[in-house]
């Protein structure tokens, strides 16, 4: 039975509705990101590269979700925007798969649209429960008398943030180009 396929700005966007699906989430593929999606379920999930960075952390969840057996690939920063759904799904490359993935017929230099039409041509189940995240907030301490936290993703900055520093490992752009999904408070 064919995988119903979504298109979407950022990984905190899945919901119910995306268990068992294969799903293009315009963030980061980081391990954040990663443990995010196999906790929501994904059947399989294509994410952004975001420029590799040090120690491969743009891709790392990528190693974690072919652990759990779950098909994910990333498309090359250098090919689409992230943040931007459409605009991956539009014109992104993939840069990296995992193992699961590649089982699936993904390979890079296929193009997100292709990859997206070959996992929903396949049956998926849903991501078992990932392993805990470990930290998602660390304190810094202290600099002239602000807090200083550093976060996983710009998605979890709240309330208890609001005139403080806040130090995030996510990419800081507007999804879907929309203003209103900018940070939420001061």
């Amino acid at each position: 039975m064919p995988t119903p396929t979504f298109i979407l700005d950022s990984v905190t966007n899945l919901a119910a509705s995306h268990r068992g699906a294969a799903v293009y989430c315009a963030s980061h593929g980081g391990a954040y990101a990663c443990t995010y999606a196999a906790a929501k379920g994904v059947g399989a999930v294509i994410l952004n590269d975001a420029g590799i960075g040090r120690e491969q952390a743009g891709i790392a969840g990528l190693a974690l979700l072919a652990t759990l057996d779950v098909p994910a690939a990333a498309i090359s920063h250098l090919s689409a925007r992230i943040g931007d759904g459409a605009d991956g799904a539009a014109r992104g490359i993939l840069s990296f798969v995992n193992d699961p993935a590649r089982g699936a017929g993904l390979r890079p230099g296929m193009s997100c649209a292709d990859a997206l039409a070959t996992l929903g041509a396949r049956a998926l189940a849903p991501s078992p429960s990932p392993p805990p995240m470990l930290e998602a907030r660390t304190e810094f301490g202290l600099v002239a008398g602000k807090r200083v936290s550093g976060l996983d993703s710009i998605s979890l900055v709240t309330d208890v943030d609001i005139g403080q520093i806040v130090v995030c490992a996510s990419h800081g752009g507007l999804l879907g180009k929309r203003p209103e999904t900018a940070l939420k408070v001061a």
